[in-house]
């Protein structure tokens, strides 16, 4: 995106998606717990990056085909029969999910957005853990996490920095947390069906100045909540 801008796209000129996924065609990717994860990084990072809209094409439900390297998959959110009846929800369908319902609040109120950083990378410097972040309009602050490494979990600790507070700031008190990940849902190609097949999970834990979070291998995470400050040091009497 920042290279479009250089190449001479407006700054006033809206950056839209209005249809996309994996592929210009289908495979064993869509289905499996990849599409999910993929689609959360693509499109929170896509309005992170100064996107305006983004459109899912791919609601309406559609057979299993064959696409690249002759594997099975869907575009869809949904596996469907040769009558187009709907067999089961997809991966792509509980991502969607946690990013409409979860991460950001519904209906029309204005979202911020804000950049997050991870330091849990790969030996080769690559991010296994990426993080969005949002100030909704309920008030709460939500933080969408994508743990992209297939094998292992990995356990983070959260902090927000605020050039106006005194220092960083944290979730504090009641927060939700919401998780979806291979341990919820698992494509198998041999029979063209997810076992387990979701809901994310869904819980609430205290959280604390020093809490830690734990992200399980192949999942997405939303924490929502309220932030606490440390309050600023009092200035001694004369």
């Amino acid at each position: 995106m920042k290279i479009w801008r250089e190449d001479g796209v407006p700054a006033n000129v809206p950056l839209l998606i209005t249809e996309s996924n994996l592929s210009w065609v289908d495979s064993e990717a869509f289905p499996d717990i990849f599409g999910a994860l993929w689609l959360a990084d693509y499109i929170c990072s896509f309005l992170n990056g100064g996107g305006q809209a983004v459109y899912y094409f791919h609601y309406m439900p559609a057979p299993i085909g064959r696409g690249f390297n002759n594997s099975h998959g869907t575009f869809a959110f949904f596996s469907t029969d040769r009558d187009l009846k709907i067999k089961q929800p997809l991966s792509q369908f509980f991502a969607s999910q946690l990013i409409t319902l979860e991460w950001v609040q519904p209906g029309s109120g204005e979202h911020k957005l804000f950049s997050a950083e991870s330091d849990v990378r790969d030996g080769a410097g690559n991010d296994l853990v990426t993080a969005y972040a949002v100030h909704r309009p309920d008030g709460q602050w939500s933080l969408l996490i994508v743990n992209k490494d297939q094998d292992c979990r990995h356990t983070v600790k959260i902090s927000f920095d605020d050039a106006s507070q005194p220092g960083p700031g944290w979730f504090s008190g009641s927060l939700s947390v919401k998780t979806f990940g291979k341990a919820q849902y698992q494509w198998h190609p041999a029979t063209l069906a997810a076992d387990p097949d979701g809901p994310a999970t869904s819980s609430t834990t205290n959280a604390e100045s020093n809490t830690a979070y734990e992200l399980p291998a192949a999942s997405i995470t939303v924490l929502r909540g309220t932030l606490k400050y440390p309050e600023a040091a009092r200035k001694p009497r004369n």
